[in-house]
Order: structure tokens, then sequence, then C-alpha cells
């Protein structure tokens, strides 16, 4: 698992997952992940055997990152 903070709490984002590893880069899964209480995103990570990118985006509706970050 990813853990990753700094974001607005309790927000939905879209995560893209990319495999890196190809020439071109291929998307491989799009998903949603809602922060905690505290502003972290909790992404699950399985069985890495190639690198593997991640954007998060805001959810329709709201920026997603607290001010100043």
């Amino acid at each position: 698992t990813l853990r990753i903070g700094g974001f607005s709490p309790k927000q939905t984002f879209i995560l893209e997952r990319w495999d890196t590893f190809k020439t071109s880069g291929q998307l491989v899964g799009i998903e949603e992940c809602k922060s905690s209480v505290n502003g972290f995103l909790q992404i699950p990570v399985a069985s890495l055997r190639t690198d593997l990118a991640i954007k998060v985006k805001p959810a329709a509706g709201g920026n997603g990152s607290r001010p100043g970050h």
C-alpha cells in the first residue's frame, strides 16, 4: 500500500494507473479513492514487476488539494 499525504480530507479522487515500462506508456486502470480525515490517500499496490505511475486527479466538483500545496 502506498500512502500519500497533503490532500483535502474526505475528498474523492480519480487514480489513473499507467504502465511506464511500455515504450508509449499505457493506461492500465482507473479507480476512485477517498482521502482520510487527515488528508492521506491509501493506494493499494500489488506485485510490481515493472514501473508504474499513478496520476491523482480530483473527482468532479472539487480541487482536492489543501491551500498552499
